[in-house]
């Protein structure tokens, strides 16, 4: 079976509500013999849920790579079943999110095995010290301690301080200075791509987390999400305008996970002011990270 009509198996049948209440659909038609389907090196795999009859149904969608098949190969498959899912008018809006979703995680994960990005490791390069083996340590000789320098040869020649502000004139300043603005209302949830809809409070963080951002009052689409690690910027969301009891879901950006295999993630809750710069107005975490 070709990974195109396994999809096509997958669009037609075992995404819709039907399917959802009544278990697995059926299976996609057979293809060219020659072309053999093989989850040894390529395979995708999620679960998606649906409520039918108001009870919660849930159902797991797989995709094989063909025997043989490369990771640009594969990659390409991966991109045409996001565009076959988008694209689909039989589908809800709710199962083509949940897919979609995983698609791209998958997708980029990718990206950033092929960078060398992913695993996190230190290549050992030949003709170095091999990093296993203890280096040498020479004895270390006490250094002579240097003789101070005179402060007027570095300071000689500067200027005096001007003269301290009057009062008048730091409440001046003080009243030229951006107004803080109030932190928006909303509850930050966490789930991963295999149960995006079972959220709960946010603790471990991981390749697969899904954010549920519930809004609280009225965001006006000047609110935006900035993960930091170790104090670098490693991502940023902009939250959608969003009504009172709306609910928005991003996952985990790349980046956070670039590079490393455990480390925290702190987020920074940004608003935009009316000149245009953003200010921090809240900050949760910090979170643990593991990639």
């Amino acid at each position: 079976m070709t990974p195109r009509l396994a999809l096509s198996a997958i669009l037609g049948a075992a995404l819709s509500a039907t399917a959802f209440a009544q278990g697995p659909g059926p299976s996609a038609p057979s293809g060219d013999g020659s072309i053999l389907q093989s989850c040894a090196n390529h395979k995708f795999e999620t679960t998606v849920t649906t409520t039918v009859d108001g009870k919660l149904r849930g159902q797991k969608v797989k995709i094989c790579g063909v025997a043989g098949q490369s990771d640009a190969g594969w990659k390409r498959t991966l991109e045409d079943a996001v565009a076959k899912v988008q694209s689909n008018p039989e589908m809800a809006a709710s199962v083509k999110e949940q897919i979609v979703t995983a698609l791209k995680l998958e997708i980029g994960r990718l990206d950033m095995a092929k960078a060398g990005l992913a695993t996190g490791s230190t290549p050992f390069v030949s003709g170095l010290s091999d990093p296993t083996k203890p280096a040498s340590v020479a004895p270390l000789t006490p250094a002579r301690p240097a003789t101070p320098r005179p402060l007027q040869q570095d300071y000689g020649n500067l200027k005096p301080l001007p003269a301290p502000l009057s009062p008048a004139a730091v409440s001046a300043l003080a009243a030229t200075r951006l107004p803080a603005l109030a932190r928006p209302r909303f509850k930050l949830l966490c789930s991963s791509q295999d149960d995006p809809r079972g959220t709960e409070e946010c603790d471990n963080l991981y390749p697969s987390t899904i954010f549920t951002i519930r809004a609280e009052e009225t965001l006006t689409g000047d609110t935006s999400l900035r993960f930091l690690r170790k104090g670098d910027e490693r991502g940023d969301v902009t939250l959608a305008t969003l009504r009172k009891g709306q609910l928005m879901r991003v996952p985990l950006p790349l980046g956070v996970c670039a590079g490393v295999t455990r480390g925290t993630v702190e987020i920074q809750v940004m608003r935009k002011a009316s000149t245009g710069d953003r200010q921090v107005v809240d900050a949760l975490g910090p979170y643990d990270l593991r990639c």
